[in-house]
């Protein structure tokens, strides 16, 4: 266990480190829309509201609040993975060259952005790690709407995976994301909400939120995708998707899940049957949404 400081973006005065579009600060008006944990010369995390909505709503410009969410999260990437990238070009007269995150850089970022978002001031926590920090505070903090649908859940955790992912990559390689493809065994197709190509299908990910009204639905369609997940570790396939050569699958592809976890008791029972299921199927992975970054580090670890 050891001491990390939170920060979060909010838009307007508050007590801690979080990062805020600022609406109106003179009537008092915030929204908290992200939190950073770390401690220089330990790990760092950084997590956003999935939709800066609510932001815009008060009145605000969620658009110049997520320039700074983006470089924030490409320094917290660019610390962990070890790789150095300058800013984007519009950030470059603030951003110090594209230094990586430390507490100085944060408290330059705060003095000079403080008519955009405002940054808390830090307090201590303590923790096994920045990102059980983040993991144990964000509910706390930041108020983040759950989805109506599945194909928001799958659409928020794809353009997550996505951006984080491009950052990462190597320069030299050419791994791509396809978006809802085809995944087809023998002449039976079914869909997934993305999956990560080089010169062959290196992994595949569908995301399933137990949030929903019809939660038996969703243990259904489960069934029949994990099925269908088990016939192409046996057969193989075929990935298919729009304005792109179709691809071989080969039978020992990343398979892998994500899932918004139940936010009521009745709907438990769901995920806890949902978890025997992918459990039965070889070599596939299911993660909560929480730990939705390993994706990219599964990803990188077989891309060509």
């Amino acid at each position: 266990m050891r001491n990390v400081r939170p920060l979060w973006l909010k838009s307007s005065r508050n007590t801690s480190t979080c990062w805020s579009d600022v609406p109106d600060p003179i009537r008092g008006e915030f929204v908290n829309i992200a939190l950073l944990v770390g401690a220089d010369g330990h790990d760092w995390a950084f997590r956003q509201v999935r939709h800066l909505t609510r932001a815009s709503r008060l009145g605000g410009d969620p658009m110049i609040a997520n320039y700074w969410l983006r470089e924030l999260q490409r320094m917290v990437i660019n610390l962990v993975s070890g790789r150095a990238s300058g800013p984007e070009a519009i950030l470059t007269a603030i951003a110090d060259s594209g230094e990586n995150i430390s507490a100085a850089t944060v408290a330059r970022l705060a003095a000079r952005l403080n008519n955009a978002v405002q940054i808390s001031a830090p307090y201590p926590i303590v923790s096994d790690s920045a990102q059980a920090g983040i993991d144990m505070l964000f509910d706390h903090l930041v108020a983040d709407p759950q989805v109506k649908t599945r194909e928001l859940f799958g659409a928020r955790v794809t353009n997550y995976v996505s951006q984080q992912f491009r950052l990462a990559l190597p320069r030299e390689s050419h791994a791509v994301i396809r978006n809802r493809p085809q995944i087809k065994v023998g002449a039976v197709p079914r869909t997934a909400n993305f999956a990560i190509t080089d010169s062959r299908v290196e992994q595949i990910t569908n995301t399933w939120s137990f949030n929903l009204s019809d939660v038996e639905k969703v243990s259904t369609e489960i069934q029949a995708w994990s099925a269908h997940m088990s016939r192409l570790r046996q057969r193989g396939g075929l990935l298919e998707s729009k304005g792109r050569p179709p691809l071989v699958i080969p039978e020992n592809v990343q398979l892998r899940v994500v899932y918004e976890e139940p936010r009521s008791e009745v709907a438990r029972p769901a995920l806890e049957i949902a978890k025997e299921v992918w459990a039965e199927v070889p070599g596939l992975v299911a993660y909560p949404e929480s730990q939705q970054s390993r994706l990219v580090d599964d990803a990188l670890a077989v891309v060509a």
